[in-house]
């Protein structure tokens, strides 16, 4: 395994797994061990790594960094998505990690504090610790702003920009993950991010939505039967959301010519955004900026 490359065998992620699903369910009281300051970055699994790497420099611009093991890392303003090739018999294509950024990263601190939890993790090779869930989506602790971590040990990327990029976003504002059971992986979730800051009402299109505050974005968890995971129908990245400003009709013509699936117009709050689908059916969202606020007279 190359120093940049995070990813487990499936041996890895069952046996984490098992040890978590045993594990007492400690909590931290109020006082957090480490404080997580937003959505540091992404990573997919995807089947053609030429062709994600074609669409998400068309996305995000040609800001690249790649490993030795052929993973390649696209920055998205503050963050970066990573693109992980597939391989036969493994991981199949799809969102399968998420990585929030731990402010003065300390290893030996998150370490001690995993401990404490009664999380079980598995130490990486230059890239601070990985964690499964009882689904088996990754979480990795490491250093906020870990994109200046990268740069130190992974090797550029030259990608010819013939335009400018579609979605001129400053960082990944928000992610859902589509989980078996919202419930028991809250349990779970609960220990790395806190309380559950908002749940969904129980009324359809979006019940039995679980929401987190993780620094300044959100990380929420959907049951998988509501069928908002549109990359197969498996436990992973449901979707992710980036805020950035956009004019809808020619955003949607630059996303069609790029190769992505532009789905149909949310409801409520989602309406102002735009919805589409990568080469591998992972799911992106758009969102314009807030409105500013009125100054009262």
């Amino acid at each position: 395994m190359s120093r940049l490359s995070t990813r487990l065998d499936r041996r890895d992620v069952l046996t984490m797994i098992g040890a978590g699903v045993l594990a007492p369910l400690t909590t931290w009281g109020d006082e957090r061990p480490f404080q997580i300051t937003g959505i540091d970055h992404v990573t997919i699994t995807v089947a053609d790594p030429a062709r994600s790497l074609a669409f998400y420099t068309r996305l995000f611009g040609n800001a690249v960094l790649k490993d030795k093991d052929g993973c390649h890392y696209v920055k998205v303003g503050s963050a970066y998505v990573g693109l992980t090739p597939q391989k036969r018999g493994k991981q199949p294509a799809g969102g399968n990690q998420i990585g929030p950024g731990i402010q003065s990263f300390d290893l030996p601190a998150v370490e001690s504090s995993l401990q404490r939890a009664a999380i079980p993790y598995r130490q990486t090779k230059g890239q601070g610790l990985l964690v499964a869930d009882s689904d088996g989506i990754l979480t990795q602790f490491w250093a906020e702003n870990s994109w200046n971590e990268l740069q130190k040990i992974g090797q550029p990327v030259s990608v010819a920009a013939k335009q400018e990029p579609l979605i001129q976003a400053t960082s990944i504002n928000h992610l859902l993950l589509a989980v078996n059971d919202p419930e028991r992986a809250a349990l779970f979730y609960s220990k790395i991010f806190g309380p559950i800051a908002q749940r969904t009402p129980p009324r359809p299109p979006l019940s039995g939505r679980i929401w987190y505050q993780a620094g300044t974005h959100r990380i929420g968890l959907a049951p998988l039967n509501q069928g908002y995971n549109t990359s197969g129908q498996r436990p992973g990245i449901d979707h992710f959301g980036v805020i950035a400003p956009f004019e809808r009709e020619s955003l949607i013509k630059g996303l069609t010519e790029a190769g992505a699936k532009v789905l149909p117009q949310g409801e409520g709050p989602e309406a102002a955004g735009v919805d589409f689908q990568d080469p591998d059916g992972v799911r992106l969202q758009v969102m314009p900026p807030p409105a500013p606020r009125q100054k009262k007279a």
